[in-house]
């Protein structure tokens, strides 16, 4: 069973203040997984299919390690998230659109029979 351990890893939060403005890093770390009316299963069942879809599994590091400044610089098939890519964040596993879950393609599927 995935751990339900929340703690925040506080390296990341310092290398990631260290690229930010002094009003950026003031900002509050908001854990959007307890933030989301969702049930845990469903939430486990959405984390679970976003770490077999290769779409969001080649989305994440960008999130994560930064954008291109160009669009013509990220790979085609994520070029669609560019234009909102401020908004997109990981937490636990699960992207994020604001406060939106972005929904594994597996998923949709299944929502859509």
């Amino acid at each position: 069973m995935a751990s339900t351990n929340k703690t925040v890893n506080t390296q990341e939060v310092w290398n990631l203040a260290d690229t930010r403005s002094p009003t950026e890093v003031e900002t509050e770390y908001v854990d959007m997984t307890e933030s989301v009316p969702i049930r845990k299963l469903t939430l486990l069942e959405i984390k679970s299919a976003t770490e077999v879809d290769a779409e969001l599994q080649a989305l994440v590091p960008i999130i994560t390690q930064g954008w291109p400044e160009r669009r013509a610089e990220v790979p085609s098939q994520l070029q669609v998230y560019f234009p909102f890519r401020e908004e997109l964040s990981v937490q636990e596993g699960v992207v994020f659109k604001g406060e939106r879950i972005v929904v594994p393609s597996s998923l949709k599927t299944r929502h859509d029979e």
